[in-house]
């Protein structure tokens, strides 16, 4: 395969090279980030020095490396061992869009993606770019409203860095994500550890609040400006509470690993097996 070379290629050779194993691999992940970050470049007018200078093309260069490391070992299995069917793939709060264009890069799929009904414009502008390559069923709703369901059944359910960020306590809504999976379908989930971000607001997710309609009250002045130096988030999960929070779900964990301070889990139902 020729190698990428459009013009963000170098940042993410250098940032992105020990994630993923394969050569063409690589070159898929290049190429797709490209699409991402190209597409907002150009529409702005920016060339390659002024993406250099541009701190909003520099902090989305960081942001979209982070989201590729977020998921490169779940990429990785997916490139290593396709599926020979077009897998109904639902990503709850995609962000940049990352996993879906990886993935549409190295299979086919029929992508959705879930996300809050107050969506910012930034990830508007992302999903527009996934969607002159690959259609992206768009889904807004509020996740954690016990109101709120899926009717459709999904193969594959990705849930990157989003628990971490749930204002209230977090099991029925994972049991309602559970429900969404086909027979043999699975999760990948990846979140904090809390030697990777040691903050939190809770001692333990038991203390998350139950859904309120109207909000999460913030108790204090101190609350507050952690939420607006934590990036939002309100817990970071141990290994022993996400397996007690599975467990509450009927949830198997297919495979469970540590990656640069992130929790990487593979989640399915009995009758699930890796890809």
């Amino acid at each position: 395969m020729t190698r990428s070379n459009d013009i963000f290629s170098a940042f993410f050779e250098i940032q992105l090279g020990n994630y993923f194993h394969n050569r063409e691999l690589l070159n898929i992940v290049m190429d797709s980030l490209n699409i991402i970050l190209k597409r907002n470049a150009h529409r702005k007018g920016l060339f390659w020095y002024q993406c250099l200078l541009s701190n909003l093309i520099y902090d989305n260069l960081y942001l979209i490396i982070m989201g590729a490391k977020f998921c490169d070992n779940f990429v990785n299995l997916l490139y290593d061992s396709p599926s020979d069917k077009c897998l109904k793939i639902l990503d709850i709060d995609p962000g940049y869009g990352i996993f879906s264009l990886l993935y549409g890069n190295i299979c086919s799929s029929e992508m959705s993606w879930l996300s809050y009904s107050n969506i910012q414009k930034v990830e508007q502008d992302y999903a527009d770019s996934i969607n002159t390559k690959y259609p992206v069923k768009r889904i807004l709703g509020e996740l954690q409203n016990p109101e709120f369901d899926l009717s459709e059944k999904y193969d594959l359910i990705v849930f990157c860095e989003v628990l971490e960020h749930f204002k209230y306590y977090p099991v029925q809504t994972m049991k309602k994500i559970a429900g969404w999976l086909n027979d043999g379908g699975q999760i990948f989930l990846s979140t904090p550890t809390r030697s990777g971000d040691p903050c939190r607001i809770y001692s333990s997710y038991n203390q998350l609040p139950e859904y309120d309609i109207n909000g999460v009250k913030v108790a204090s002045k101190t609350i507050s400006n952690y939420l607006d130096q934590s990036e939002g988030h309100t817990h970071i999960y141990t290994k022993e509470e996400l397996f007690e929070i599975f467990s509450a779900c009927n949830l198997s964990v297919l495979e469970y690993k540590v990656i640069n301070n992130h929790h990487r889990i593979i989640l399915g139902s009995d009758k699930s097996t890796l890809m």
